[in-house]
């Protein structure tokens, strides 16, 4: 390859932002800046496995636009229906980032809601109404309340619905709380920590559409389609999407002759993943996120997102130790020998491993210490705490560890063996209730005082006074005696 390579990069930058031509409805809408939805052939899908990726040969883009059909057809996952578009998009200038259906530089004939979710389908960002008196929707690159911000370039996941459609995830639980007027909202814990499962309902509003976005390149051709990005090879771009727009975004030559050596050392600094050999021991803390066992990382970032966004500390590394490692017992945290028994033996092999983080890390502060063996001993017996009828109710905290939920109760004290060693604090009942119970105040979950058969309602009060007595109110369905107790409580009365 010739030596004079990268000194082409030292062209101007401003010719990297000029705007391509105009879209047209035909193979040029792949030049921005306008993408038009069905102008390559396909519609957009409502995953992101579906989405539609916004690509062409550098350059911005300005408008996104299409059609939701509508209706009331199924819209689990890929299935039946039009009722929602997703777009894969590469957001280049993550502080600069908006998306927007308020006229006049965009539009929709319908009632419109903007989500954004990661590449691997976390949700990140949402946003409804502007106003009472205006359908338009307005989705800003951060929370109103400061407490989700775009951190980095790269490709994520715009989707349009109309109401009153929303993503959901494990257990078919919302991904979002509901937005407020004119706000721009973040992703619940359950939502920040697990991919989009389904939409729910299953229809919502439809018509034409026109999203107009600020901060946003289009995705160059030859990224996702074939090549280790961490190894070097012939052709130009590689298969792993996102770091691929990253890469090409340092130098453009990497999509356009061949992904060399320098690509794929640039690919090894930025875009380390889950399972990658360069990311790091799983079992020790380091400074950046991921390690490398794809299946132990996958299921740490589960728990704690920000194991995959900023470093692998020692709070993943205790997190790893009781989720990935066979020494660890999840169903009975300090029965480390796994004989159905916190004994004597379990105390020894705590004391062998007496401060280092893994499975002795019972209180999980990154380290075995005598807070560890307060609470081994005070839990020393049998593992039958989890599901016992006289263990307490799981949304409820109670002095005693388990709860009488033996699914919830495993939940919860994988997050915190604490709750199944010393007690089921509030800690615990709050946990079981992100956990293990969905649909409170959601919107669309239906009235609390009539039946309906997805779990939760819409009143979070109510909600949460019902499922203390019926945990089932909140995980299976909304039934008549759900009503019957609604009907009985002072926080249902309002």
């Amino acid at each position: 390859m010739p030596s004079n390579r990268r000194f082409l990069l030292l062209a101007p930058v401003v010719a990297l932002l000029a705007p391509a031509v105009h879209a047209g409805t035909d193979s040029s809408a792949l030049q921005g800046p306008d993408w038009i939805d069905d102008s390559i052939g396909n519609d957009a899908g409502n995953t992101l496995g579906t989405g539609q990726r916004v690509r062409g040969e550098g350059g911005q883009v300005m408008h996104i636009t299409g059609t939701l059909g509508g209706g009331t057809g199924l819209a689990l996952g890929g299935g039946d229906g039009d009722h929602q578009d997703v777009f894969l998009i590469y957001i280049a200038d993550p502080e600069a980032f908006s998306a927007s259906t308020r006229a006049p530089d965009g539009y929709a004939e319908f009632n419109s809601r903007l989500w954004l979710f990661r590449i691997d389908s976390r949700g990140l960002l949402a946003a409804d109404d502007v106003s009472d008196a205006e359908n338009a929707t307005i989705l800003q690159g951060h929370s109103s309340d400061g407490g989700t911000v775009l951190d980095r370039p790269g490709v994520y996941g715009l989707a349009i619905t109309g109401t009153p459609t929303m993503p959901r995830t494990v257990g078919q639980g919302p991904m979002f709380p509901p937005p407020g007027l004119g706000q721009t909202v973040g992703a619940n814990p359950t939502g920040a920590a697990n991919p989009m499962l389904q939409w729910a309902p299953f229809h919502g509003d439809g018509g034409n559409y026109r999203i107009a976005v600020t901060g946003v390149r289009l995705i160059r051709p030859t990224c996702g389609e074939s090549g280790d990005c961490h190894v070097a090879h012939e052709t130009p771009g590689c298969a792993d999407l996102d770091c691929c727009v990253r890469v090409c975004e340092n130098d453009p030559l990497c999509c356009e002759t061949s992904w060399d050596d320098q690509c794929a050392s640039v690919a090894r600094d930025i875009c380390s993943g889950c399972g990658d050999s360069t990311a790091g021991d799983c079992f020790t803390p380091h400074d950046s996120p991921y390690c490398d066992e794809a299946e132990c990382c996958d299921a740490v970032c589960l728990v704690d997102p920000t194991c995959c966004t900023s470093d692998w500390d020692a709070n993943c590394v205790t997190i790893a130790g009781k989720t990935c490692d066979s020494a660890c017992n999840t169903d009975c945290p300090g029965d480390f020998d796994h004989d159905g028994d916190r004994d004597i033996d379990d105390l020894a092999h705590l004391v062998e491993h007496w401060g280092e983080p893994g499975c002795t890390d019972l209180d999980g502060n990154g380290r075995t210490n005598g807070r560890d063996v307060g609470l081994l001993l005070r839990s020393l017996g049998g593992c039958t705490d989890c599901g016992r009828v006289d263990a307490g109710p799981c949304l409820t905290p109670h002095s005693s560890p388990g709860c009488d939920d033996q699914s919830c109760c495993d939940q919860v004290c994988v997050i915190d063996p604490a709750c199944c060693l010393d007690g089921w604090d509030e800690f615990c009942a709050e946990s079981a209730f992100a956990l293990c119970t969905e649909g409170c105040g959601d919107p669309a979950a239906g009235s609390c005082h009539a039946p309906h058969l997805n779990p939760g309602c819409e009143d979070a009060d109510c909600c949460t006074a019902v499922c203390e007595y019926l945990p089932r109110c909140c995980q299976d369905m909304w039934d008549g005696l759900c009503t019957q107790v609604a009907g009985s409580l002072p926080p249902c009365q309002d």
